[in-house]
């Protein structure tokens, strides 16, 4: 009788972690969703993880930098940014293959502009949630090698992003079009809860 009793509780417990799984998940997307539809973000994957090739890759990254410049300054939305990435596509391509050549490689470089899912990451003192954005990214050769990753629009791109600080007016754009407690969120203001932690102190509560 014990020993079923037991099992019960372990498939109740089990089945609570489930659901809190799904809860945990529906709370992120909805936390990255409002930061996510203002922002584009920047990949760039080397060929490999060796020391040639990943500093190859920065050296892409660089290229493209200048290329797009003080141009996407002007941009007024992400959408806007993206539309002048596109329209220069092939410009930036080729930034891209000369830095490669410039690197002593012939890796072909491809780039494109989609959905990608991006690792929790700090820019200055703003630290982005984990979750899918809308990105520029770029490939280098067989793009098995470890990324490089920064917020393009609005522009976060630094090459020491952990201790860069923020432009004023990039934090003047996301303070303009986020709720105050999302900009509070990214500089760490406001405590990001789990909701399995919430779920355990409500037993210990009730």
């Amino acid at each position: 009788m014990k020993r079923d009793l037991r099992l019960v509780v372990l498939v109740i417990i089990l089945n609570s972690f489930l659901t809190l799984g799904c809860w945990e998940g529906l709370r992120q997307d909805q936390m990255v969703a409002p930061v996510a539809a203002e922002v584009l973000r920047f990949r760039v994957l080397a060929n490999s993880d060796s020391e040639e090739d990943q500093k190859c890759k920065l050296m892409v990254r660089d290229r493209i930098l200048d290329e797009l410049g003080s141009k996407l300054d002007t941009a007024a939305s992400p959408e806007e940014a993206e539309q002048y990435a596109l329209a220069h596509r092939q410009e930036l391509v080729e930034a891209a293959e000369a830095a490669v050549r410039e690197a002593g490689f012939s890796y072909p470089v491809s780039l494109s502009v989609g959905d990608f899912y991006f690792p929790e990451k700090t820019y200055g003192d703003m630290t982005f949630p984990r979750g899918t954005y809308r990105a520029l990214k770029v490939e280098i050769g067989k793009a098995a090698g470890n990324n490089w990753w920064c917020v393009l629009y609005p522009p976060l791109c630094f090459t020491d992003a952990v201790t860069a600080e923020v432009p004023e007016t990039s934090r003047e754009k996301l303070e303009h079009v986020l709720t105050e407690e999302d900009c509070q969120m990214l500089t760490g203001e406001v405590e990001v809860r789990s909701a399995f932690l919430d779920w355990v102190g409500g037993l210990f509560h009730s």
